[in-house]
């Protein structure tokens, strides 16, 4: 046990400490995790406040355009839908529904109707809720004796070049009564924010849809009960009920599915690279002149199965911090992470001894490639069904590849990370079927790698491989 453990040290200190290592399992995740806590930073940081005066043209004198913009840019009640969104975007919060009504019923009692209409039109929300509240102020821009509507407008761009004006809205006829597009400009200085610029585009958008609906109040209450109802979708499992997550129930799955995948092949591609090393340098003849075979090949299979777990625990854990950084961190259970590692050591086990038997067997990389290529297209199976398997993860298929040994711990791990309960017996059986083939597994490899690390020359096909755990 002793000399197993050193074998173990000896190729976990040999992998653990090379640049590429580092590179790919320490800094690379570091990075990325950096990346995910800069970027939404520097790209969803809020535009300065908007401020300045709007100047209005509106030539039709019968319109209320003017006033619901203003209400659109009312600064009380924008913070007021502020506070509102907060607690509708809180993951936690399980009465988003009732609280949105609220919000409606606000938006009537400070708007009336059409202010509701205009709302549910939009998609709900006020343009300016995630930026900082505007401190806007609107005037009206009149035409003086014997001016055209173009001196007006080169007089209004003009204080707008100056920085007397943040903007000059010009309603032409018709434009704020037609249900029509067109007919409506806003010019702004070059300086705007884009963001500032985009939503104030849109509070003018909503005001004039406001004041157009205004004009059919007496159907604002028919045209309510028209709108699209917000439906929340949730699914009943064996517990009770739980909030779907829609198109994120994709993420956990083919996560488990990523995370096993990268860290079983890498510990095996690392355990199949040392073993041709070991053996076409002769290295291994001096090694074995101290352990036994089957001694060599279990701690080099348990140090690069501690170094794949070294990798799954740092991926794994910049994971969840991804998640709990964008609040998604209820989408996983902690029991499901519990779950996936017994099939995490299944998987590596399966890769691994697939690895030590082709690295022990073979002269070198070429030829080691060419005999991995049969079983790497067997294992190339799980990502195929993987979308089937995601989307109905108790379906016939996806238990029938359950119970067969080298999908096992893939498929599984799809199923666990899916947002369907699976079968606790299914489980049970799994983890014995999938241990039981990685036992036959392991005594077909001790007598591939006892005769075929120390053989040399023409390297063996298949059937000759077989013949040695027949033979051995």
């Amino acid at each position: 046990m002793t000399k197993v453990i050193q074998v173990l040290m000896q190729e976990y200190k040999s992998t653990v400490m090379t640049k590429a290592f580092v590179l790919g399992a320490v800094i690379f995740p570091l990075v990325f995790y950096t990346l995910i806590i800069i970027i939404p930073n520097v790209i969803d940081s809020e535009p300065p406040q908007l401020k300045g005066t709007l100047a209005v043209y509106d030539a039709n004198t019968a319109s209320r355009a003017f006033d619901a913009i203003e209400e659109q840019l009312n600064p009380e009640m924008i913070q007021a839908q502020k506070n509102e969104l907060e607690q509708l975007r809180d993951p936690d919060n399980s009465d988003s529904d009732a609280q949105r009504q609220e919000m409606v019923e606000q938006a009537r009692s400070a708007g009336g109707e059409a202010a509701v209409i205009a709302m549910e039109l939009f998609g709900g929300g006020n343009p300016f809720l995630d930026q900082p509240v505007p401190d806007v102020t609107l005037e009206f821009a009149d035409l003086e004796s014997e001016e055209t509507l173009d001196d007006l407008r080169e007089r209004m761009q003009a204080l707008i070049r100056a920085g007397d004006l943040l903007g000059y809205l010009e309603i032409k006829e018709g434009g704020s009564q037609a249900m029509e597009r067109g007919g409506v400009t806003l010019y702004t200085g070059p300086g705007l924010h884009a963001e500032n610029q985009s939503a104030l585009r849109r509070a003018v958008r909503q005001g004039i849809v406001e004041s157009r609906w205004s004009h059919a109040v007496a159907y604002a209450a028919d045209m309510m009960n028209m709108m699209p109802p917000s439906i929340e979708l949730k699914t009943v499992t064996e517990t009770g009920e739980a909030k779907s997550i829609g198109e994120a129930m994709f993420l956990v799955p083919l996560a488990f599915m990523m995370l096993l995948w990268i860290s079983t092949f890498t510990g095996g591609q690392y355990l199949l690279m040392s073993t041709v090393e070991e053996k076409s340098s002769r290295v291994m003849e001096v090694m074995l002149s101290a352990v036994s075979s089957m001694q060599m090949m279990t701690g080099k299979i348990l140090g690069q199965g501690a170094v794949a777990a070294t990798m799954l625990a740092i991926y794994l854990t910049v994971s969840l911090l991804a998640l709990d950084k964008y609040n998604l961190l209820h989408l996983i259970e902690f029991r499901d992470v519990i779950i996936f590692i017994p099939y995490f050591i299944m998987a590596f086990l399966i890769v691994a001894c697939m690895m030590a038997s082709v690295g022990s067997a073979v002269n070198d990389v070429r030829e080691a490639s060419a005999m991995m290529t049969p079983a790497m297209m067997v294992l190339i199976i799980p990502f195929l069904v993987m979308m089937p398997v995601i989307q109905a993860p108790n379906s016939m298929l996806a238990q029938v590849l359950s119970f067969i040994p080298p999908f096992t711990p893939f498929i599984m791990a799809m199923r666990l990370g899916s947002n369907q309960d699976i079968a606790m017996w299914q489980v049970g059986a799994t983890l014995v079927i999938g241990f039981a083939s990685v036992y036959v597994l392991m005594k077909a490899a001790a007598k591939v790698f006892r005769i075929g690390v120390l053989m040399y020359g023409k390297p063996p096909n298949f059937k000759t491989l077989v013949k040695w755990v027949w033979q051995a």
